[in-house]
């Protein structure tokens, strides 16, 4: 994975705190583009990571970043889904 997808990840995280979902999907469509295995392991590890947060004790806050975080991670599997098989096809 290079350098880059790791700041897209960075990038991803960071704007899914805002009230505005689209920062993030951008940054994960970008990671997916630039490196789709890469992205991937990245996107199933946020995924993982997310399974474990407490929220019990949460107002919403959390549980909203939350959200925003899986729908910007489940559409950067999507783009990497299609890039894979897009190079799949180009290579028959």
């Amino acid at each position: 994975m290079g350098p880059a997808v790791p700041a897209l990840i960075t990038e991803l995280r960071r704007c899914a705190g805002f009230e505005d979902l689209s920062g993030a999907v951008a940054a994960a469509e970008k990671a997916a583009k630039l490196d789709p295995e890469g992205a991937r392991a990245a996107f199933i590890a946020i995924l993982a990571e997310l399974e474990h947060v407490d929220l019990e004790e949460d107002a919403g806050d959390v549980a909203d970043e939350l959200w925003r975080t899986r729908k910007a991670v489940a559409r950067g599997l999507e783009v990497c889904d299609a890039v894979v098989d897009g190079a799949a096809g180009s290579a028959l």
